[in-house]
């Protein structure tokens, strides 16, 4: 019997995790789920206000375009790992090792997801003046900040 509250108050414990965890952790650009934008249609969007050069716009097209799979992929996996979350979630009952081990799969997702975003905005940024980086790094700063979600409740909805 005691074993079986334990393995409740887990369960409980673990999704009230899960739905708490900060999405905005997952890096410096916002969730698409939130904005209506992609992640990439908000770094083209900041990238218009900087008043980039023709050869910056071919620099930076061609670093997209290398950085896009990763992205996809990673953004994916994230995805997959969120339904795989919200089934451990929903089983009857929980299995507290499964909603766990879930769990952290998400959030290593999250980690690469925003380590890999890391490395886009740095790329882009480093073919940017000083003067361009600055307004960039505002327009991100501001559209992360509009439309960061406050927890994984979006990604386990869906």
């Amino acid at each position: 019997m005691k074993m079986n509250r334990w393995s409740n108050f887990l369960a409980v414990a673990l999704t009230s995790a899960a739905l708490a965890f900060p999405a905005a952790a997952m890096g410096p650009m916002p969730d698409a789920g939130h904005s209506g934008h992609r992640p990439i249609e908000v770094l083209l969007k900041c990238l218009s206000v900087v008043g980039l050069t023709d050869t910056q716009k071919a620099d930076i097209k061609t670093f997209l375009e290398s950085e896009k799979p990763i992205m996809e992929g990673l953004a994916d996996k994230l995805k997959t790992d969120g339904a795989a979350l919200k089934t451990a979630l929903q089983a009857n009952p929980a299995d507290p090792c499964a909603v766990g081990g879930a769990l952290l799969t998400v959030q290593a997702d999250g980690k690469a997801l925003k380590t890999e975003g890391g490395k886009v905005v740095a790329g882009v940024e480093a073919l940017l003046t000083p003067e361009q980086k600055s307004k960039f790094e505002g327009c991100l700063a501001g559209m992360h900040h509009e439309s960061a979600p406050e927890s994984l409740e979006s990604l386990l909805e869906e």
